[in-house]
């Protein structure tokens, strides 16, 4: 991923990037949705607080919300677009391959409220109801996968102050190495062109 991106970079077709790849699951044989379930570890807070937070202890972070995203497939790729959709303020854009488009954590059981206050459609129909930075979400889908879910959660949650994107992989199903593949065809260079990128010192 790094030696893909710096060529990208080398190409004029992406923006420099920080990357870092943060655990998902508490357990690695159990699934949170990165939301603070009740009674759960704070998965979501994670997600939105404790990441950024860690890199902005280390490098040099933009404040305004265009200089974060994020890529991930299936579950990465749900989180990604809930992150964008939540947290607008915070994160601007996210790739999401092959993504999974309703929660399947275990842990909602009897918390119906809050996991309704976590999905992206539910969230994408409040924010279409407001104004506030816009936020851009490209997908990726292999043409060998079943995708009429996907296009028409796109749909979805295309409401308010959001663009969406949608880039088929050919001779692809639904494949992390694929979606990965999938992001340095079109898709980096769409999300960089979106985002800001580092400046020189003193400017």
């Amino acid at each position: 991923m790094q030696e893909r991106i710096v060529e990208q970079v080398d190409q004029g077709k992406s923006l420099p990037f920080i990357v870092m790849m943060p655990v998902l699951n508490a357990k690695l044989d159990q699934y949170w949705d990165s939301s603070d379930i009740p009674g759960q570890p704070k998965m979501g807070t994670w997600m939105s607080d404790d990441v950024p937070d860690l890199a902005r202890e280390n490098f040099r972070t933009y404040k305004d919300p265009r200089g974060w995203g994020f890529f991930g497939s299936s579950a990465g790729g749900y989180v990604g677009m809930k992150m964008v959709r939540q947290y607008p303020d915070r994160f601007s854009t996210a790739v999401a391959g092959g993504p999974d488009t309703a929660s399947d954590a275990p842990f909602w059981k009897g918390h119906d409220q809050e996991k309704r206050a976590n999905d992206p459609s539910y969230l994408a129909e409040q924010r279409g109801k407001k104004n506030g930075p816009e936020v851009h979400l490209s997908f990726l889908l292999g043409d060998r996968e079943p995708g009429d879910t996907v296009k028409a959660f796109k749909e979805k949650i295309t409401k308010g102050p959001v663009e969406t994107d949608l880039h088929i992989i050919p001779n692809a199903g639904h494949d992390g190495h694929k979606y990965a593949d999938g992001l340095f065809q079109g898709p980096l260079e769409w999300i960089s062109k979106r985002m800001l990128g580092p400046v020189p010192a003193g400017r």
